[in-house]
């Protein structure tokens, strides 16, 4: 069994030593380099071909957002996890950190017992899962553009017949019933994701959007805050049931799932506690589940980054409803879990690159009959 490999960059040498004493003393762990310099570990990335990076984000906040910025720009698939004093559950730092593609974060404890503590457990679980979940992957990513980047066999040929599918089908404007909302799903990776996409969809664009993105209470606040800004859209928690309108977009709260439901042609959305769906709340499940149920036929649903295989059962509602399904595909995704899960399943009507996906939604539903223009 290949042990993963880990680049450390913190700068405090208590923390580094800490690190480098308790991971090397595991049989699974390889520690390819620690360093105090994000410079240095961006420099010598290709040549320490990492699995995995800790990464603290140090004072001042933003240099240690450049760093992470800059490796996710070189290595966009690369899993980092943030493990700061900075990182607060809901705390900007965080969503930024998300929404630049991190992967996970853990807050580092000032107290040096609880620090080993905290990096023998927590830690070491969290950095064996991201590698456990890579898809087979090993090894730094190099960015698009590469010659050894590419999809998989199953990716690629999955894409070619799903994509000739759906330019067939748009050749025939109104061949299918118009949709009245897209529900979107995304984990790890989502954040970044969800903001490119929302960013690049045209203002005409108005079908009303329910997101689920996995993520605990606290956050989604401010992640909705960030992707409004990012995107000049109003993006929304939701708190209460809501009705849909024309240019709605709704997020689930963290540790909450979200249904819609319709009463003549109000649609609502609103969120409950119920159980958690695949060891998520929220649960792309629930959310597609619902919407196969409510509208059937008049839905659109993107499956985004994310580990795991929530929204793959979903997504099997949603085609049995007659509605449809847009992938991200394995080369841009950060884990290509949950839309490689329903790819591989042959449910998707496209499997597109992240920075296609808005160009053929807007397509996609403007061959189904709305969004002028």
């Amino acid at each position: 069994m290949n042990r993963i490999r880990i680049l450390i960059v913190d700068e405090s040498s208590v923390s580094r030593d800490a690190l480098r004493r308790i991971l090397s003393a595991d049989d699974d762990l390889d520690l390819v380099a620690v360093t105090g310099s994000g410079k240095v570990a961006l420099a010598r990335l290709t040549e320490l071909n990492p699995d995995v990076v800790l990464l603290d984000v140090i004072e001042p906040e933003k240099e240690g957002l450049k760093t992470l910025a800059a490796f996710r720009q070189k290595a966009p698939s690369l899993p980092i996890v943030i493990f700061s004093q900075l990182a607060d559950r809901g705390s900007q730092v965080t969503v930024d950190a998300l929404l630049l593609g991190v992967n996970d974060y853990l807050k580092k404890p000032e107290s040096h017992v609880v620090l080993e503590s905290c990096i023998r457990n927590e830690l070491t679980t969290k950095i064996k899962k991201l590698s456990t979940h890579r898809s087979g992957q090993t090894g730094f990513r190099p960015s698009e553009g590469s010659a050894v980047l590419g999809r998989s066999p199953i990716a690629a040929n999955q894409s070619r017949a799903a994509n000739a599918a759906i330019e067939a089908k748009s050749s025939q404007p109104g061949s299918t019933p118009q949709v009245e909302l897209v529900a979107i799903a995304a984990s790890t990776g989502g954040p970044n994701a969800l903001a490119s996409l929302l960013s690049s969809l045209p203002r005409s664009f108005v079908t009303p959007m329910i997101i689920v993105q996995h993520m605990g209470a606290g956050f989604t606040t401010s992640l909705a805050e960030s992707l409004s800004r990012q995107s000049g859209r109003i993006v929304r928690e939701v708190e209460s049931p809501q009705t849909l309108t024309e240019g709605s977009i709704w997020i689930a709260p963290g540790g909450r799932h979200v249904t819609v439901t319709k009463r003549g042609n109000v649609i609502q959305v609103a969120p409950n506690d119920e159980p958690e769906v695949n060891g998520c709340r929220p649960s792309a499940d629930m959310l597609f589940r619902s919407v196969a149920a409510t509208v059937g036929a008049h839905c659109l649903a993107v499956v985004l980054t994310g580990m795991g295989n929530d929204g793959l059962e979903g997504s099997r509602a949603i085609k049995q409803a007659g509605g449809s399904i847009l992938a991200q595909d394995e080369a841009s995704s950060i884990v290509w879990g949950m839309p490689g899960q329903v790819v591989t399943a042959g449910l998707a009507d496209m499997v597109l690159p992240l920075n296609d996906i808005s160009r053929h939604l807007s397509r996609f539903v403007n061959s189904r009959g709305m969004n002028a223009g």
